[in-house]
């Protein structure tokens, strides 16, 4: 009994150490983040910001979401991966938090894709409406 019990506490401070460290590279990933973040609202003050051009604006947009949303999903992980470990160390609900775990992290990978999809694409069409609009702004000029 002893045994099953240090057995099972050397995995749990073994997935606890795991996630300490993986906890250190998401603030090391949200303090750039904040440092972008920061930086996009500084440009966005400043004169700089009023002379970019919509794509530079839309790209730049788009970045943040990507990187927003990758943190999100890593910290994300890291928190479900922390509670299924705990779970999946206890052989009473071990199997169970196994098969739940899969289906948890099957949903939450496709729902960050989608996100990143549906980001793409909104990039995509804002870059096709203004390209658009730059044509038939063009084709007006030049039958005046």
């Amino acid at each position: 009994m002893e045994f099953i019990l240090l057995g099972g506490l050397a995995g749990l401070v073994a997935v606890m150490s795991r996630m300490v460290h993986q906890w250190h590279y998401q603030l090391t990933q949200l303090q750039e983040l904040r440092r972008q973040t920061r930086t996009m609202l500084e440009i966005r003050k400043s004169d700089e910001f009023k002379k970019m051009e919509f794509k530079e604006k839309q790209e730049l947009a788009e970045r943040a979401i990507e990187t927003g949303t990758t943190t999100v999903e890593s910290i994300h992980q890291i928190i479900s991966g922390l509670t299924f470990g705990i779970l999946e160390s206890i052989p009473a609900t071990s199997l169970t938090s196994r098969l739940v775990r899969e289906i948890h992290d099957k949903t939450a990978g496709t729902i960050y894709s989608t996100i990143r999809t549906v980001n793409r694409q909104i990039g995509e069409l804002a870059n096709d409406m203004v390209g658009a609009a730059n044509t038939s702004t063009s084709t007006e000029a030049s039958e005046n």
